[in-house]
């Protein structure tokens, strides 16, 4: 991560890097724009390996899952991603925040050091690349409250599953549980996903469906753990649905995530 780049050139912020970045392999793009001012102060700068990224998704370093990062990356550029906000578990009106997550600057590399067969070199070879991350997002993980999901799932371990039900769980964990006591589970699990960004093309109500029913899988975990009782009820309108009710907190000793 920079520690700040506003104001400066893309061949300063390579400089800076002290990497081996090959300069005459630049997209035509941004080879014209090296001794441009490009970078803005509202974004967080990232240089990212390859290698490194893929050891971490457990992915194969190749040439069609760096197309898909960088498909995806301009997918998210693209994006204006708008943020409510909430007191005592009610969205508070007139209170926005635009951003677009992703600056559209993100610069594809090539670096010299670690391609060992340098003839398998072309025009399109890359081993990093460089984005910008608002500032607004990089702060939120750096709060207290953001828990990253390695650290959830240690004092959970239980709540692995498909559907999103270990992210639907870690959305539970960060209210008070008096604030999901009386709601029912399709409307907690609607807000969650209305709040999540999703590029998948499957319709909401089936995500909904499907997390619901593993999250019911996992109601002995959610009893013990987080002292929700999950009751089958009659909504208003006559549908079958699940209520959460909070038992209060037992007498044990607090654990600290």
């Amino acid at each position: 991560m920079y520690v700040d780049l506003s104001g400066l050139t893309l061949r300063q912020a390579i400089e800076l890097a002290q990497i081996n970045v090959e300069l005459d392999k630049l997209s035509h793009q941004y080879h014209n724009l090296l001794d441009t001012k490009m970078f803005s102060g509202v974004y967080d700068y990232f240089l990212c390996d390859f290698t490194t990224l893929f050891e971490f998704l457990n992915l194969k370093n190749q040439k069609a899952n760096k197309n898909t990062v960088m498909t995806r990356l301009q997918r998210l550029s693209q994006m204006l991603l708008v943020l409510d906000y909430e007191k005592d578990g009610e969205t508070l009106p007139h209170y926005h925040t635009r951003m677009k997550l992703v600056d559209s600057n993100y610069i594809p590399l090539l670096v010299l050091d670690g391609i060992k067969n340098k003839g398998s070199i072309r025009a399109d070879t890359i081993t990093h690349f460089m984005v910008g991350v608002h500032k607004t997002f990089t702060a939120s993980l750096r709060q207290e409250g953001a828990i990253s999901r390695k650290r959830f799932l240690k004092v959970y371990p239980q709540l692995t599953g498909k559907h999103a039900v270990t992210d639907f769980c870690k959305y539970i964990d960060a209210h008070k549980r008096e604030y999901v006591h009386g709601k029912y589970l399709s409307q907690l699990i609607k807000d969650y996903y209305a709040n999540k960004v999703r590029v998948s093309k499957q319709h909401l109500s089936r995500h909904i469906n499907n997390t619901m029913a593993e999250v019911i899988l996992k109601k002995d975990v959610l009893l013990r753990d987080f002292r929700l009782l999950l009751q089958e009820k009659v909504r208003d309108d006559g549908k079958q649905d699940i209520m959460l009710l909070y038992l209060g907190d037992e007498e044990k000793e607090e654990v600290t995530i």
